[in-house]
């Protein structure tokens, strides 16, 4: 093999790992984003629940943002997955005996930011605080 063929296959080689990094990181960024939004419209639909009845329609909203979550985790992590489809399972009847199975909301919460540690030591501090990567004690 001559040295521009080695070259080229170094090229290629490279290239090939640098789109598999990304592709990584975008199943990364997916599933971040869908875990955030079902915790967000969850916390959301807990404080309308406060002072209105049950409404169908946004419990089905939820079910489908926590499966969607719960597919996007699937390969990178399983046991947060499995909890966000017990989320889902739980919002499509929410009036039956799952309450006791289905996992904390802060909790999924945390483990999702937990995979966000890698990145915090890429972060400046304000980027830290809008992600909630901190505690008050930090």
């Amino acid at each position: 093999m001559g040295l521009i063929e080695s070259a080229k296959s170094f090229v290629e080689l490279f290239l090939s790992l640098v789109n598999q990094k990304d592709k990584r990181e975008e199943k990364y960024d997916n599933a971040l984003i869908a875990v955030t939004t079902a915790v967000n419209k969850t916390r959301s639909y807990l404080r309308y629940l406060e002072k209105n009845p049950h409404d169908i329609a946004k419990e089905e909203q939820l079910a489908e943002f926590w499966s969607d979550a719960s597919v996007k985790l699937r390969r990178i992590d399983n046991d947060l997955a499995f909890d966000c489809h017990q989320k889902s399972y739980y919002w499509s009847n929410p009036d039956g005996n799952m309450k006791q199975k289905v996992r904390k909301l802060d909790d999924i919460h945390k483990d999702c930011l937990a995979l966000l540690a890698p990145l915090k030591s890429e972060l400046n501090q304000d980027e830290i605080i809008l992600l909630g990567l901190t505690t008050n004690n930090s």
